[in-house]
């Protein structure tokens, strides 16, 4: 409900998820979009929810897993696999879905194959999938909940279970990956943009749970049971993250630290009485009646809209900045994600005209509008020229978009400091090396010549030949011909 609403609001002719670089999912969460068709097949049993667990001691799990199975290979298919060609791939969205081990230990499974460099000492270890593995088996194994379904068994793999034992809210595992991805950026996790999705959860307080008068509910077995499932569902509590980045980003602000920091959005929804059981589809009308209700007038849900729409949008410097007059002189152009002549670009254009939409540097607004030759190149990409002064390098400025009506949304990356655009954009580096270091001569180089000889050349330009009957196309035509004579002679000059 929350993409469905989420990808209304952008107004994009694509899937909202196009527009995230990262996706990360968990246990049952992983499959939300399909829990629906999936729970019809794979609940074929119902059982007492206490009752279930004493079934569960001796066999392991209440629900037949054949069911399960052939839900998941029915929607995944059966020989689909996670490095396969998909619409992921194609838009470079790096997905990842946790699972857990028997010991239990975080499972990452990837569709990039375990890139990056994780040797981070401050982090909890995990393991990350280095090979391939087919996508039912990998959604089969994150949603192996203990009682519920028997761990699955990957061969060369070994045995996985629930993604929630170790993870329930992937925030931290997602950022921890970004961070591997680039080692280099160390403000890259921070100022992403990051969304998270719940799939609900209980009141605060829940009065029936305090002094049952049921004494077999009282039992040590089934306290042990609901100990069990409250701390997997409070284990990371989204809302609690929430509202620890809402404390950080007020207390920089009052100590007057800027630093580059992307907004948090958490959606969940509270239901009105106890938490429905994982295995009672029946409910899911109620669910999706109350994320509805949740997503009809939500603030944060138009703002997440805005805040995507700026994110296609990025800065990009000219040239290395000179200080000149005690200031670095500036120049850089703003691009968008989307290029000319498709039918994002046309439609994300036509939407920023219609909303009135004005980027602004430091709070002032740049002239302009989206579609007038201010903003677009001789190909019709969007590509608007910004020029302004620092102190220093260092210097934080940033770049907002702002709809009529809104309050502004940074682009992406905003606030930069020139030190970090040079940095990204590799510019001064040596050329023919990723980390711009000059090669060093070896020993062995020692009597030859400092520098290699230049060879003669001859630079030429050739003119496309019109089909015109104009006297413009006969000109052109003589000229390339006088052209390809020239250079004929001087290749005969050369042999003799």
């Amino acid at each position: 409900m929350v993409l469905q609403a989420l990808e209304e609001l952008v107004g994009l002719p694509y899937p909202v998820q196009g527009n995230f670089d990262f996706i990360f999912g968990t246990s049952a969460g992983d499959c939300i979009a399909l829990y629906e068709r999936v729970a019809k097949k794979a609940f074929g049993l119902h059982l007492v929810s206490y009752l279930a667990v004493l079934v569960s001691l001796f066999t392991d799990g209440i629900y037949p897993t054949q069911n399960l199975d052939a839900a998941l290979q029915e929607i995944f298919g059966s020989n689909e696999r996670i490095l396969d060609c998909s619409s992921a791939t194609a838009t470079g969205t790096k997905i990842g879905v946790v699972a857990s081990t028997m010991k239990p230990e975080p499972f990452l499974f990837t569709n990039y194959n375990g890139l990056g460099d994780r040797e981070d000492k401050k982090f909890e270890k995990y393991g990350v999938l280095l090979g391939d593995a087919l996508v039912w088996e990998i959604a089969r194994s994150t949603s192996a909940a203990p009682g519920f379904f028997t761990p699955k068994k990957i061969a060369g793999l070994g045995k996985f279970q629930d993604g929630g034992l170790t993870h329930n809210n992937p925030y931290k595992l997602a950022l921890k990956e970004i961070k591997a991805m680039f080692p280099h950026d160390p403000s890259a996790k921070r100022s992403a943009l990051k969304v998270s999705l719940g799939t609900g959860k209980a009141p605060d307080y829940e009065p029936e749970l305090h002094g049952s008068n049921s004494w077999w509910r009282d039992m040590w077995l089934f306290r042990l049971a609901r100990a069990l499932w409250s701390a997997i569902d409070r284990h990371e509590n989204g809302d609690a993250t929430r509202r620890m980045e809402a404390r950080n980003q007020e207390d920089e602000h009052k100590a007057g630290k800027r630093r580059r920091r992307g907004e948090y959005f958490r959606f969940n929804v509270e239901f009105h009485g106890r938490q429905p059981r994982l295995d009672d589809s029946s409910k899911m009308p109620e669910m999706k009646s109350l994320a509805h209700e949740a997503m009809l007038h939500s603030k944060q849900l138009n703002r997440l809209a805005h805040c995507i729409t700026a994110e296609l949008f990025v800065f990009q410097l000219e040239s290395i900045p000179r200080k000149e007059n005690g200031k670095y002189s500036c120049t850089g152009y703003i691009l968008c994600r989307h290029r000319a002549g498709t039918l994002e670009l046309e439609v994300l254009l036509e939407n920023l005209v219609k909303s009135s939409a004005k980027f602004l540097l430091r709070g002032r607004t740049l002239p302009g509008s989206a579609r007038d030759r201010s903003s677009l190149d001789r190909d019709g990409n969007f590509r608007k020229r910004v020029c302004f002064d620092v102190d220093s390098k260092e210097d934080f400025f940033s770049l907002h978009l702002r709809e009529k009506g809104l309050e502004s949304c940074n682009i992406s990356g905003s606030p930069f400091s020139v030190n970090w655009l040079v940095q990204q954009q590799r510019l001064g580096r040596a050329f023919g090396r990723p980390d711009g270091v000059k090669r060093k001569r070896k020993d062995s180089d020692e009597g030859l010549p400092k520098k290699r000889q230049r060879q003669s050349y001859i630079s030429l330009k050739f003119f496309p030949i019109t089909h015109s009957r104009h006297e413009h196309g006969t000109f052109v035509k003589r000229l390339n011909s006088w052209v390809m004579s020239r250079y004929y002679s001087y290749l005969h000059s050369l042999r003799q």
